[in-house]
């Protein structure tokens, strides 16, 4: 993981200097969250600017120790991503089939070494699944709000917080199916059973949809 992004960067072919440019000027004009603020010709057309925090991160970084500086935080955020799903892997496989798998998807890696606010996306999915295992495993349901400040962060860091609602709504919908199938009774009596102790679950989905409205386009 070290030697993919350690790779050096091509500007040319990065949107890095948009992103900072982004964390640069938000502050000073807020046309940048909403239109196609950098266009010549259709700079009013609507944009929704889904990364603009990753831009202010960037920026924050940059001002601190340039590109060497935000190279770094890249490569500190690749190694603790694939540390984590090499970890929850190897907790459901094993090490060596772990390690096997773990071979193409560093190739994998190569091909977007770039500072990109996906990065944070790739971290917050592995972090929403940490967490879900964890409560689902020790049926410590409060930990669940956790979720909601994550969701409410990754909806203005990059446009993927959709992936955390996906993780979440399959959770809910595996939650209810399985004590659905296990209850006895009619129809109705078996849904209210499912609806009962799936109710964290969906009571926090429920929350979760609403934290990623706080963004500057909302819905």
């Amino acid at each position: 993981v070290l030697i993919v992004f350690l790779q050096k960067i091509l500007f040319t072919s990065s949107d890095l200097g948009r992103h900072l440019e982004n964390g640069k000027i938000v502050w000073q004009d807020s046309r940048v969250l909403f239109t196609n603020f950098y266009s010549y010709t259709e700079a009013n057309q609507p944009f929704i600017n889904h990364h603009w925090l990753a831009g202010v991160i960037f920026y924050g970084l940059f001002l601190i120790g340039g590109f060497k500086v935000l190279s770094v935080f890249n490569i500190f955020l690749a190694l603790i991503i694939f540390i984590l799903v090499f970890n929850l892997s190897r907790r459901q496989v094993g090490f060596y089939l772990s390690s096997l798998l773990s071979l193409p998807v560093i190739f994998l890696l190569s091909e977007r070494v770039e500072v990109r606010p996906e990065m944070f996306s790739y971290l917050l999915i592995i972090i929403t699944l940490i967490i879900i295992g964890h409560v689902a495993a020790q049926k410590k349901y409060r930990q669940l709000w956790w979720l909601v400040p994550i969701l409410a962060l990754w909806s203005n860091l990059h446009i993927y917080f959709f992936i955390g609602l996906l993780i979440i709504g399959l959770k809910v919908a595996t939650e209810f199916l399985e004590l659905f199938l296990k209850a006895t009774g009619n129809f109705q009596q078996r849904v209210l059973i499912a609806w009962e102790g799936s109710w964290p679950w969906l009571k926090n989905f429920f929350y979760v949809i609403l934290a990623c409205l706080l963004n500057p386009n909302t819905w």
